[in-house]
């Protein structure tokens, strides 16, 4: 396990067809993405010497859906959770909504190990 695993987790969505998006980017998209779009960030990392040859035991990352319209963004958030949990080591932990800046987005925090 390392830090840069956050991207697997990009490829795996970026790479579903079942997954309807038009950007998934790191931190914050860019100021022209067109809805739906994905964002993701690492928020956290645990460290463990003595079980990993790095020191990281797991990492975990929050991924906002964005859609300019609610259903859209839940239709997403469920695709995207779908796939997620399929994966090994790729876990599911919680999924929190909100608007701003005239959007709608639903943020889903995963581990992944």
């Amino acid at each position: 396990m390392r830090i840069s695993d956050a991207l697997r987790v990009r490829d795996i969505i970026a790479n579903n067809p079942s997954i309807k998006v038009n950007n998934v980017s790191p931190i914050v998209a860019d100021d022209m993405a067109l809805y739906p779009y994905i964002s993701y960030k690492r928020v956290g990392a645990e460290f463990d010497a003595w079980k990993r040859a790095n020191g990281v035991a797991k990492v975990t990352m929050e991924l906002a859906v964005w859609s300019d319209d609610y259903d859209e963004s839940l239709r997403v958030a469920e695709q995207v959770m779908d796939v997620l949990s399929a994966e090994q080591g790729i876990y599911i932990q919680n999924c929190l909504e909100g608007y701003e800046n005239g959007a709608f987005y639903q943020d889903i925090t995963i581990t992944v190990e």
